[in-house]
């Protein structure tokens, strides 16, 4: 695999290429960074499936990560116009948990992209989050705090609309970070369903209904972190009231934690399958009781996910 730092604007991704001439390319958007160690694995994972890749993250060209507030939709065009230039004509986008919902906000966007690929994903745009360093100064200490009034990201200009916490920065961070003590495993349910109570979420549902893309949403009902089966089921619920005619296939697991990624995607990252059970045992509880059910849910998503490639 290849990679070559791409720069336009106030924009800068990466571009991952398997040196052959290929028409499918996937805008990937994993975690904050957009060569790191999830990345360049889901990377190199789409690139042996026949795709080109630009990866993207929310740090803007000579800035450093400071979480997703306002972050500007339009590097989708700039991603888009870099695969065309290189005569990719089918492109579309791949996100996993928060980067799911970007990936979502830019299928509601550019009608162009023609393929969705979301794990773990939210039918929802919340406010922004600002990253706060700890007392100490070392990256282990940093905490997200709410971007108030900001959503996580723009257009034109424009905040899209989002659901906000209405939450003070304490409030935010016993609801955050105390749920994960209170229950030793990233656990976010408290947080989330508390968002969802606020009387701004129906407006900040993402029009996914305006998509011309095909959708592939992978969730667990074991996801501690938020439920995305419940989301994801939802999000199909709203497609079908509109006659969405583009596709939406839903894959619903009961074991699979938060991270339900595809196994071949996990494994060019950790190599070998004890290490991703050794992984996720330590996160999450389900992944610790269940690891054969959570490994067979990945598995599954594997085949489903290149499936998904090779009939697009």
């Amino acid at each position: 695999m290849e990679k070559q730092r791409m720069t336009g604007g106030k924009f800068t991704y990466m571009l991952y290429t398997g040196g052959k001439p290929c028409t499918k390319g996937i805008i990937l958007c994993l975690g904050n960074s957009d060569e790191g160690l999830l990345v360049n694995g889901a990377a190199k994972y789409l690139v042996e499936q026949g795709c080109d890749v630009v990866a993207i993250c929310p740090v803007l060209q000579g800035e450093t990560y400071d979480g997703w507030h306002s972050f500007p939709m339009e590097i989708y065009a700039e991603a888009m116009a870099c695969l065309k230039a290189r005569g990719i004509s089918k492109i579309g986008v791949a996100g996993g948990s928060t980067t799911a919902m970007v990936s979502l906000t830019a299928l509601s966007l550019y009608p162009e992209l023609s393929l969705g690929l979301i794990y773990a994903g939210c039918d929802f745009l919340f406010e922004g989050v600002h990253v706060r360093e700890g007392k100490s100064g070392k990256l282990k200490d940093r905490v997200e705090v709410p971007a108030h009034g900001q959503s996580s990201l723009s257009y034109q200009g424009r905040d899209l609309p989002f659901v906000p916490y209405h939450l003070t920065d304490e409030q935010y961070h016993e609801l955050a970070y105390g749920s994960q003590k209170k229950y030793g495993e990233l656990n976010g349910w408290e947080l989330y369903d508390h968002v969802e109570a606020q009387p701004e979420f129906a407006g900040s549902l993402i029009p996914v209904e305006n998509s011309h893309a095909h959708i592939h949403a992978f969730s667990a009902e074991d996801d501690s972190l938020w439920r995305t089966a419940n989301y994801m089921r939802r999000l199909g619920k709203r497609l079908q009231a509109h006659d969405y005619a583009y596709g939406f296939t839903l894959h619903v697991y009961p074991y699979g934690t938060h991270f339900m990624y595809p196994q071949g995607m996990l494994l060019k990252i950790a190599h070998a399958p004890f290490a991703i059970r050794l992984l996720l045992g330590k996160m999450f509880h389900s992944g610790k009781q269940h690891p054969r059910e959570c490994e067979q849910a990945r598995l599954d998503a594997d085949r489903a996910t290149k499936k998904a490639l090779a009939d697009w």
